[in-house]
């Protein structure tokens, strides 16, 4: 028989996990996927359940470093523009993006606030017109019966038609 199971117990640094929380919710606000209102609202929640909230400083503070590198990058401003201990090492890929980004007129305004431009319109291709099939069947019809007064009266009610209708005769014969 052997003794009582032995436990190990796991200590977890709340502080660490706001900030690994604050770090994911500022990558989505930064990509559009959330709203700043609704990022913050949420860690606010989770400080307020794990008791965090007791020193809203810190809070405030750790909440308030991701977010402000996001803001950094939005609003083009340059890395010591900000605390340094406040913001993240910026990726040299992500700098180049954002440049071929802003170059772009397509693409500026996820950087600039613009409107998004209107999509380009598609080059028209120029309407052929044809007569409906029951106008052409109806058309041949009048031709196997081999009635030319009754065909130039039928062709004379369907005046925009019969260009069309003649040209496919002599295709046919």
């Amino acid at each position: 028989m052997s003794g009582p199971a032995k436990t190990t117990a796991t200590v977890v640094d709340l502080v660490e996990v706001l900030r690994e929380l604050a770090d994911s919710k500022a990558y989505r606000y930064a990509h559009h996927q959330i709203e700043l209102p609704d990022a913050a609202d949420e860690l606010q929640h989770f400080a307020d359940r794990t008791g965090l909230a007791a020193d809203q400083d810190l809070v405030q503070r750790v909440i308030a470093v991701p977010f402000a590198w996001v803001r950094a990058l939005n609003d083009n401003e340059r890395p010591g523009a900000i605390e340094p201990e406040q913001v993240a090492p910026f990726d040299d890929a992500r700098q180049l993006v954002r440049a071929w980004e802003l170059e772009d007129p397509r693409d500026r305004w996820k950087h600039t606030g613009e409107l998004p431009p209107a999509p380009a319109e598609k080059p028209k291709t120029p309407n052929v017109y044809k007569p409906d099939d029951s106008t052409i069947d109806a058309f041949f019809y009048l031709v196997r019966l081999g009635d030319p007064e009754r065909l130039r009266a039928w062709l004379d009610d369907h005046r925009r038609d019969a260009p069309h209708l003649l040209e496919l005769l002599k295709a046919t014969q």
